[in-house]
């Protein structure tokens, strides 16, 4: 009791949800679907795979005029506090410093001024990587006892 007419067979039953011919149709469009979505997934890669990459910046593949000198790169200062010895530390303007604050409390580190706060347990010191580019004292403290630990001094930088 079928009509065919162009690619699909309409029955009576075909607008009744669950039907056999409605299951059929929505099978027959899923799969059309995923043919699509894998087409356009092959050309995208394609299109990718054929494109040029992005000129490099100038940045990039500038070379050092000759005659002029380049600063080396310092290794940077490595500092380790402990919360039963305060002391300063003292680095130059520009330096990279790795700062390790060891210490038998549960609580938070911080450099004031710095807005450096890390925390700190046993087992797990306090660990800040700060590049020094600002001179001056900064005291650094446990939050939660608000107790000093050390202090951090940046001096100028030499010319």
């Amino acid at each position: 009791m079928g009509i065919h007419t162009g690619s699909w067979l309409y029955t009576a039953e075909a607008g009744r949800p669950g039907g056999r011919t409605s299951r059929l149709l929505r099978t027959v469009l899923a799969r059309r679907l995923l043919i699509f979505v894998a087409v356009l997934m092959g050309l995208t890669a394609l299109a990718a795979g054929l494109a040029t990459p992005p000129p490099r910046s100038s940045r990039d593949t500038q070379k050092p005029v000759i005659g002029t000198t380049v600063k080396p790169a310092t290794p940077p200062v490595e500092a380790t506090l402990s919360l039963s010895e305060p002391r300063t530390i003292a680095v130059d303007e520009g330096d990279q410093l790795q700062l390790s604050v060891q210490g038998d409390a549960l609580d938070a580190v911080e450099i004031d001024g710095l807005g450096q706060l890390q925390a700190i347990a046993p087992d797990t010191p306090a660990a800040f990587d700060i590049l020094a580019d600002s001179p001056g004292t900064y005291a650094i403290r446990l939050v939660g006892a608000d107790r000093p630990v050390g202090r951090l001094r940046v001096t100028p930088a030499r010319e």
